[in-house]
């Protein structure tokens, strides 16, 4: 923040944004203030507008906000992103596994938009009968992952997903010998864009361990 004693012109100066902590969505954030007059806009940003900035939305104002002094402090404020309708579906390859079998999950998060996505995360919760072997990490993504032979969760984190878009996370995991019953194995997607339904944002996938009989 700028602190000024006197009149302020801006003179169409490009606004460059850095920050040492993650702003938060709603955090307003004074650039300049104290001066007795402002005249002028920073670059392309005329009162009210709406731009991005490291990958995050703002809009800006010259006209202060309430406690400030009217039309001489510059603020801006963190938007949510625009919205983006995600969705996620997951199957097991096969309805039935014997135990001791690899099992690949495949896992597929959608944008139907209007807008991109930013900061895309999908996550895939395997249970303790069901052993981590691999995973194939999308393009721009980087997976977090258990232990090989070890159950828990593998986190994929990547950029924008661009509306109409989608992107598949494949997890090659083993059936615990001692594995029965139903095994069931949750997986949601997540960003920084707001989403208008996220009723399907998450989903399971119901695997049959087959009877050796």
């Amino acid at each position: 923040m700028v602190v000024v004693n006197g009149p302020v012109d801006l003179g169409n100066a490009a606004l460059q944004l850095r920050w040492e902590s993650e702003p938060l969505v709603g955090g307003q954030f004074r650039l300049i203030t104290g001066g007795t007059s402002l005249t002028g806009t920073f670059a392309g940003l005329p009162e009210g507008a709406i731009f991005s900035a490291g990958g995050k939305r703002f809009s800006i104002t010259y006209k202060g906000t309430a406690g400030m002094t009217p039309g001489h402090d510059v603020v801006i404020t963190r938007l949510s992103a625009a919205p983006a309708d995600l969705f996620i579906t997951a199957s097991a390859g096969a309805p039935a596994y014997p135990p001791g079998a690899l099992v690949t999950l495949t896992v597929t998060a959608s944008n139907r938009g209007p807008n991109a996505a930013p900061g895309v995360v999908i996550s895939i919760d395997l249970p303790a009968q069901l052993q981590f072997q691999s995973v194939i990490t999308p393009p721009g993504y980087v997976c977090g992952t258990p232990l090989v032979n070890g159950p828990g969760q593998v986190a994929c984190r990547g950029g924008t997903l661009a509306a109409g878009a989608s992107t598949t996370v494949t997890i090659v995991a083993r059936l615990a010998p001692g594995a029965s019953g139903m095994v069931t194995v949750p997986a949601a997607v997540s960003s920084d864009a707001d989403d208008p339904a996220s009723g399907d944002n998450s989903t399971t996938t119901a695997i049959t361990v087959a009877s050796d009989a």
